[in-house]
């Protein structure tokens, strides 16, 4: 939308310094305000639908990853990106087309910067996922060392003839 916003201004200009018909352009700009408050919706509806989400999530049981995305959503929100939207729709109405092209700018650059942050903290939860998961697999490996010498000195417990010391062996098997 920005670089169409930046191509009819361009046109606007051209056809005023000519003093050609504008109708076609003018045509073009409104179906560009159009869009831009046809994606100004989209984003209103993709907020909700993501805080349905983080509300979900957070009842059930919370998770980074719903936590990143709650932070992005509020961030997003503050930024009142839609608004900003809005905005820019209504300064192509009004042919304030450099100033639409820079509040579309501002929008674009914000959810960049939105972006890569779920990305960020997307990276870093993986990170603390893989740490978590090689411990839990550390863990698994000594417990299964563990338990093969259980085994092992159950299996020399039974090996041993009848008497007190098979019963003190087993006995002690019994307790760890």
């Amino acid at each position: 939308l920005r670089e169409r916003t930046a191509e009819l201004q361009s046109q606007l200009l051209e056809q005023e310094a000519a003093g050609e018909n504008k109708r076609q352009t003018e045509a073009d700009l409104a179906q560009l305000a159009e869009q831009q408050r046809a994606t100004a919706q989209d984003l209103q509806n993709l907020e909700e639908k993501l805080q349905q989400q983080v509300k979900n999530q957070a009842e059930a049981e919370p998770t980074p990853a719903a936590d990143a995305l709650r932070d992005t959503l509020d961030e997003a929100r503050e930024a009142e990106l839609a608004g900003k939207m809005e905005e820019a729709a209504s300064n192509i109405e009004q042919k304030h087309l450099g100033e639409a092209s820079r509040t579309q700018q501002d929008v674009l650059k914000k959810m960049q910067e939105l972006s890569a942050t779920l990305e960020q903290r997307r990276t870093r939860d993986d990170e603390t996922l893989v740490k978590k998961l090689e411990q839990a697999a550390g863990e698994m490996e000594s417990l299964a060392q563990r338990q093969q010498q259980l085994q092992d000195q159950l299996q020399q417990a039974g090996a041993m003839p009848e008497g007190a010391q098979k019963e003190e062996a087993l006995q002690k098997l019994r307790q760890e």
